[in-house]
């Protein structure tokens, strides 16, 4: 049995999720697993165990590197898809209703949502908000309701070792496990009797014009979990195949009250959907590839000498006010790059360049080093309680690039607080074969050993030499690499897009999107890779800075600077 680990997350309140059970995927038989059915949390996009759609948070040390190191990522494709009705082919299942109203009734989005990983195109409402993740190695979508309460929408890009399985084998099982949940017994002999949960409407062979085989979709009422009375959550679930081992699976999670609404927005959103030929994903995705590693292939010692000559570069990290006045905007953290020439002893940021151990040896090889130092503030919670976030991670290369490590340290302290919890992660890579230990507090260390490609990967410190290389080169078109991902703790696809910006002759724009699934961000630079402004998630913008100025900022707005 393919187990797919996805949680179910119940919209419980105005905000908070559980994640309760596990969909499976084929037809196989094998043995039954609970889910993790984790605590309620503040956030429905901060809560640590959330198996698949968490903020793009996986752990918080995840979260504060894809948030800072992120130098290059790949462009969406910001074409209109037109939004096409599902309709139902002919079956024995009951076929789902129609939605009340029509695709151009609904406001979407302007530009449709692209899972470049397994070729899928849609269009989602207007307002929502997106926060995507990715759990053993399957990317996670989530569609959040403008009011983040009302509905959410969650996309999965399971694969699975069953060829043969289909989305009706997927459906049945699904249903099964979510009516087992609720189970009803007999009081006196304790015996089951049925279940509290109720299938509300089922068709195996939905027909969607941008898919070129049917899904399957139902329906299942289950009781409200933390609500009294008959308060109950309806679960809607729609299974494509579109490869023999790809799944692609939207689900809908809503209460009982906003069901009609928030399932006309859900079917309308799923009609929409379109999948790229499988072959003609592959092409596109290898010819990128081979673009990237050209483009690699280009990278000289000159580059390294011209990052380490120098000085730290410091950048602001802030969302603009409506006002336009720098006084009024919201200060979410700062970060500073620097390079160096050094030995791959000197991730340990106690070893300095005048230490015995930091001399060059047969096991402590030369080579180019990158000093991430940054500071983030994590939200506000009650009382004006925030997280302060302090993140060192020091990168190695060989000039050859055939090895890398890397150490990465992050502190986390509540506002007001002197405790603070610590976060390591630690890297080697030899050739293709690459171990990564994490250290997370309460937990046991975790060793990984990813799959190294042979071709098109890129170190931990050329990501942040990336710009300078594409600008000085000015490559235009799109590029892919191969990387580590120390978010998702996998290495993943990565792509780039470089272009010209119009109407000048010294400045660059990139589209970039760390991960497939990831959403782009943008940003301006000068013909010598220097950064002029990023867009980054959530309307942040990064900026050049000096520590002074944005010290300066800081203090003047009462936030903590210094150590």
């Amino acid at each position: 049995m393919f187990l797919l680990r996805v949680g179910r997350v119940g919209v419980d309140a105005a905000f908070g999720i559980r994640v309760e059970h596990w969909v499976y995927m084929d037809g196989q038989d094998g043995q039954d697993k609970k889910g993790d059915r984790g605590a309620n949390c503040p956030k429905p996009w901060s809560h640590p165990r959330a198996l698949f759609w968490v903020a793009g948070v996986d752990s918080p040390i995840a979260y504060i590197m894809d948030f800072f190191i992120t130098a290059t990522l790949a462009t969406a494709l910001l074409t209109q898809t037109p939004t096409n009705q599902s309709k139902p082919a002919p079956t024995n299942a009951t076929p789902p209703a129609t939605p009340a109203s029509s695709p151009a009734a609904v406001n979407f989005a302007e530009d449709p949502l692209v899972v470049d990983s397994v070729g899928l195109t849609f269009r989602i409402p207007a307002g929502a908000r997106v926060q995507t993740s990715n759990i053993a190695a399957a990317n996670n979508v989530a569609i959040l309701a403008p009011d983040l309460s009302s509905w959410v929408i969650n996309v999965q890009t399971p694969t699975t070792a069953n060829p043969t399985s289909t989305p009706k084998d997927a459906a049945e099982r699904t249903i099964n496990d979510l009516l087992a949940r609720v189970l009803l017994r007999d009081s006196a002999t304790k015996e089951l009797v049925g279940s509290e949960g109720r299938v509300l409407e089922r068709t195996e062979k939905l027909v969607v014009e941008g898919s070129a085989t049917p899904a399957a979709r139902f329906y299942v009422s289950l009781p409200a979990l933390g609500r009294t009375g008959d308060a109950r959550t309806i679960y809607g679930y729609t299974i494509f195949k579109p490869q023999p081992t790809q799944y692609v699976v939207f689900e809908l999670i809503c209460s009982d009250n906003n069901y009609q609404k928030a399932r006309r927005l859900y079917e309308l959103s799923v009609a929409s959907a379109t999948f790229q030929d499988p072959e003609k994903l592959a092409s596109t995705r290898q010819n990128a590839v081979a673009t990237g590693a050209a483009l690699l292939s280009r990278l000289t010692t000159a580059d390294f000498d011209a990052a380490c000559a120098e000085p730290q570069r410091w950048f602001r990290l802030y969302e603009p006010a409506p006002s336009g006045k720098p006084e009024d905007a919201a200060e979410h953290g700062y970060r500073g790059l620097r390079f160096f020439k050094g030995t791959r002893a000197q991730i340990d940021m106690r070893i300095t360049a005048d230490s015995p151990k930091a001399a060059a040896n047969e096991t402590n090889p030369a080579g180019y080093l990158a000093n991430l130092s940054a500071r983030l503030l994590r939200g506000t919670g009650l009382r004006g309680v925030y997280q302060l976030v302090d993140v060192e991670g020091v990168y190695f290369t060989t000039p050859l690039r055939d090895q890398e490590a890397w150490s990465i340290r992050m502190v986390v302290k509540e506002g007001g607080s002197e405790k603070s919890r610590v976060y390591t992660e630690t890297g080697t890579r030899g050739g293709r074969s690459m171990t990564v230990i994490s250290d997370l507090p309460g937990q046991p260390n975790r060793t990984l050993m990813p799959s190294v490609p042979p071709d098109g990967y890129l170190t931990q410190v050329e990501r942040f030499l990336l710009p300078r290389l594409m600008t000085r080169i000015g490559l235009e078109g799109e590029t892919a690499f191969y990387c580590y991902q120390t978010k998702t703790q996998a290495i993943s696809l990565r792509r780039d897009v470089l272009a010209k910006q119009p109407g000048t002759a010294d400045v660059w724009s990139i589209v970039t999107r760390e991960r497939e699934s990831a959403e782009p961000q943008k940003y301006l630079y000068k013909n010598d890779g220097s950064l002029i402004r990023a867009e980054l998630e959530d309307g942040i913008a990064m900026e050049p800075s000096t520590l002074e100025d944005i010290n300066a900022i800081w203090k003047s707005k009462g936030l903590p600077v210094g150590k």
